[in-house]
């Protein structure tokens, strides 16, 4: 019998904000999710070589992510805490 390594099935790790907090990702792709009924916004990214998702429901990354066009990905960013809200810069 196989074991779940040969499988070779990857899961990427996910993470908070406060995880990445003035850290350098490379995103390559976000989308809005519904978990719970809440409203989630998902970011395929890289932060030291490893790739991950950040998850969050944070209002001013969903607002800036909303704006974000498909020709935008891939880009670097830093989530910055500003006031208690979390911020691209």
């Amino acid at each position: 019998m196989k074991t779940f390594k040969e499988l070779g099935i990857y899961v990427k790790s996910r993470l908070s904000p406060e995880d990445v907090l003035d850290k350098t990702i490379e995103v390559y792709e976000a989308s809005v999710v519904y978990k719970r009924g809440e409203k989630r916004l998902q970011l395929d990214s890289k932060i030291d070589g490893r790739e991950v998702i950040v998850s969050t429901s944070a209002e001013l990354l969903l607002e800036a992510a909303s704006q974000f066009e498909p020709d935008s990905f891939p880009f670097e960013t830093k989530i910055i805490k500003d006031n208690n809200y979390y911020k691209f810069v």
